[in-house]
């Protein structure tokens, strides 16, 4: 492993992202198992996590939790023990990339989508 790169704080952080991770995917999988959603990216997330929790700013950033937690938006809320809510989101498929995500320009392309093709 490159010294570089081995941070307790860095593997604290992924520990307890990934335990997040999991409360949303419990929630995601029981609504694909009843045939609410088709796909684990296609629901709207509440989360709820603990008060002054650190990771605020990552949990906040559409990009990443976009990505990593794979879902068309995360809504993050105080609470005093992580749970997570799914619903349908209110963002369309997109056209080009087939996420639901939302439009950021004129042609309906999501913020992805809108940079690949300029």
């Amino acid at each position: 492993m490159n010294s570089k790169y081995a941070s307790r704080g860095g593997i604290e952080t992924i520990d307890k992202l990934l335990e997040i991770k999991a409360v949303r995917q419990a929630v995601i999988k029981e609504k694909v198992l009843a045939k609410e959603f088709k796909k684990n990216d296609e629901p709207s997330v509440t989360l709820t996590v603990l008060s002054g929790n650190p990771y605020l700013e990552l949990l906040n950033d559409h990009q990443f939790t976009s990505e990593f937690f794979i879902v068309s938006e995360l809504k993050v809320q105080d609470g005093e023990v992580l749970s997570a809510v799914a619903e349908s989101t209110s963002y369309p498929m997109r056209p080009r990339c087939r996420k639901d995500e939302p439009p950021v320009n004129d042609e309906g392309l999501c913020q992805l989508c809108a940079d690949a093709v300029s």
